[in-house]
């Protein structure tokens, strides 16, 4: 790197995945935030990259917390399956859902 630089080569360091987590400049830009629990809003010990690109004066989109098991359940049986509440009670009712 030293020779690199001193010859006016652009060049950085390839960190490894730990190394760039661990930088807070990349959370500081909105590279990476805070995984979020879809169901509670609350953070997970992990990260999740965000939107790569920055545009001037423009919030970047959050992402949401990945969904839990089921968690869409009712909106897929509703609005793709077009089952009716009564159905979708007597499906719980029944174990099959």
């Amino acid at each position: 790197m030293r020779k690199l630089v001193e010859h006016g080569v652009p060049c950085a360091p390839v960190r490894t995945a730990p190394e760039a987590l661990r930088d807070t400049h990349f959370r500081e830009r909105g590279t990476l935030f805070d995984m979020r629990h879809a169901a509670t809003d609350a953070h997970i010990d992990a990260a999740v990259t965000g939107f790569p690109v920055l545009f001037d004066g423009e919030p970047l989109p959050q992402p949401p917390g990945a969904p839990t098991l089921g968690m869409h359940n009712r909106e897929i049986y509703r609005g793709l399956l077009g089952l009716k509440e009564r159905e979708l009670h007597q499906l719980q009712t029944a174990g099959v859902i």
